[in-house]
C-alpha cells in the first residue's frame, strides 16, 4: 500500500469514522474545510511518526505540509528514510 494510500484510510476511516458521500480526494482540502479538527491533526501527527517513523514538529504542522492528503504524502515522504 503507498503512502498514500496509507494517511487516505486512515484519514477517512479513522479521523472521519467513513461518512458516506464524502468525496475525499487527494487534493481535498482538509483543515481550511473543517474536515480535520485540530485534535484530529495531532492523532494524524501520532498516527504518522509511528506508521513511518519520522518525527514531526509542531511547527511542520502548517497548511503547507497538513492541508491536503497530497500534501500530508509529500511531507511524509521527504521526512522518511
Amino acid at each position: 500500500m503507498s503512502t498514500t494510500e496509507r494517511v487516505w484510510n486512515f484519514i477517512y476511516e479513522d479521523l472521519l469514522n467513513s461518512p458516506q458521500g464524502l468525496e475525499l480526494g487527494a487534493d481535498t482540502p482538509l483543515l481550511m474545510d473543517g474536515l480535520v479538527s485540530s485534535i484530529a491533526a495531532m492523532r494524524l501527527v501520532a498516527f504518522l511518526e509511528e506508521q513511518f517513523g519520522i518525527s514531526v514538529p509542531p511547527e511542520d504542522v502548517t497548511l503547507e505540509n497538513f492541508g491536503t492528503i497530497a500534501s500530508i504524502s509529500d511531507y511524509v515522504s521527504s521526512h522518511a528514510g
